[in-house]
């Protein structure tokens, strides 16, 4: 038996990834809708983002695109009124960018797919020398 939120979400993980791999990804999503309830019923807009945003990879690697475009858009929106700090709302919006990538190399769209990249490559190299700082503060330098 879960003894906190976090044990249960972390069972619906589980219990979607073993819909993913046992032929049943149609079943997942409902899964991690479930963690979303969990997540807001702790008032926790960050896992409720990060959730969304692997439905959004759920969905997209099921073909239903469109669902997985508004996930991903969705995740942005509620990390955006997450109470995080700014450098990590800013990374979300730097992930969609990943994604609106991933998602025009599923459609097709490889002009996209290469705008996307090159967008998502400019924002990765204006986020660079924060990240790089971060990880000397980690390091203890």
């Amino acid at each position: 038996m879960a003894r906190s939120s976090g044990e249960k979400r972390l069972a619906r993980l589980w219990t979607a990834n073993s819909y993913l791999h046992d032929a049943a990804p149609d079943m997942a999503p409902a899964e991690i809708q479930r963690m979303v309830a969990l997540a807001e019923a702790d008032q926790d807009l960050a896992a409720v983002s990060g959730d969304l945003s692997l439905m959004g990879d759920i969905l997209r690697d099921a073909g239903r695109l469109e669902e997985a475009a508004a996930k991903y858009a969705a995740s942005v929106s509620t990390m955006d009124k997450a109470e995080v700090p700014a450098e990590v709302k800013q990374v979300t919006h730097r992930n969609l960018l990943f994604e609106e990538g991933r998602l025009a190399v599923a459609r097709k769209d490889l002009a996209k797919a290469i705008a996307v990249r090159a967008a998502d490559f400019n924002a990765l190299n204006f986020n660079y020398g924060y990240l790089r700082s971060k990880a000397r503060q980690l390091a203890g330098g």
